[in-house]
């Protein structure tokens, strides 16, 4: 890769909601290179060889926001994607990309670039999909399981920046529908999901006010008669500081491509 010249950022967008809780995901979960549960931090050579060899495979690309660069770390106001806890999953985001009709979702790539104005649409991360949920209740249930820790570390009523929601008692019982109505779960008052709303979100249920809290919405979002599944990413490529980035440019919208073409647009930003 070569690297290219760039012009100095503009002053960072911190967040579009002043009533947002403080703070943002935190980095201190991982060191750089290789960690658990195929997550890679700052690591783009690693990143490249693994896009090339993936090839053919499917991978869509799009451009965050709500993401800014201070003091050349790259900071997360949102949920999406989660690496609280050590396990990088994908839930809160890009709700009408995750209901197109798929076969499978293993296999496929996601790669998320920072905003404009945070140093050239560099990358925050890009992750294969190894596992994919029917929605928010099954990934509690398989995190409980699996990785407990890290489902502590993510519960949204008690992390500001958390994406899983906890039934309120429990995994015990609970009608297959149910699973997918918010009053099955404790509300995350402090909550940046719970602070926000939508206005007539499709597929969500209606307060009287009209709209929807963005927390319901993840659990009750519907179109065309799909859910839309969660996931969890390994490997996964995180970035905590500007190091690369792509010549593709596609703003909000999820560019199709596959991995081995993104690998040939991949410009190193780090300094010599």
């Amino acid at each position: 890769m070569v690297e290219l010249k760039r012009k100095s950022p503009e002053p960072p967008i911190i967040s579009e909601s002043l009533e947002l809780p403080d703070g943002y995901q935190r980095w201190d979960w991982y060191k750089p290179g290789e960690n658990p549960n195929g997550v890679w931090l700052n690591d783009v050579n690693q990143m490249t060889l693994d896009l090339q060899n993936a090839g053919d495979e499917e991978l869509y690309l799009y451009t965050q926001h709500e993401i800014f660069c201070e003091s050349a770390v790259i900071k997360q106001t949102r949920t999406t994607p989660n690496w609280e806890g050590g396990v990088v999953t994908f839930c809160n985001c890009k709700h009408l990309m995750r209901t197109y009709t798929k076969e499978t979702w293993r296999g496929i790539w996601i790669a998320g670039l920072c905003p404009r104005d945070c140093v050239n649409n560099t990358f925050l991360f890009v992750g294969r999909i190894e596992h994919s949920f029917d929605g928010n209740y099954t990934l509690g249930q398989w995190l409980a399981k699996n990785h407990p820790a890290a489902r502590r570390a993510k519960l949204a009523h008690k992390n500001p920046r958390g994406d899983v929601y906890d039934p309120q008692y429990g995994y015990s019982v609970v009608s297959y529908g149910r699973r997918y109505h918010h009053d099955t779960f404790t509300e995350p008052v402090n909550h940046c999901r719970a602070v926000e709303t939508y206005k007539k979100s499709p597929g969500s249920t209606l307060r009287e006010d009209g709209t929807v809290p963005k927390w319901w919405r993840d659990l009750e979002y519907v179109q065309r008669g799909t859910r839309p599944p969660v996931f969890v990413l390994s490997p996964c490529f995180l970035f905590s500081r500007p190091l690369v980035w792509t010549s593709l440019d596609p703003k909000r919208a999820a560019l199709r491509i596959t991995a081995g073409r993104l690998a040939g647009t991949l410009v190193n930003t780090a300094p010599r």
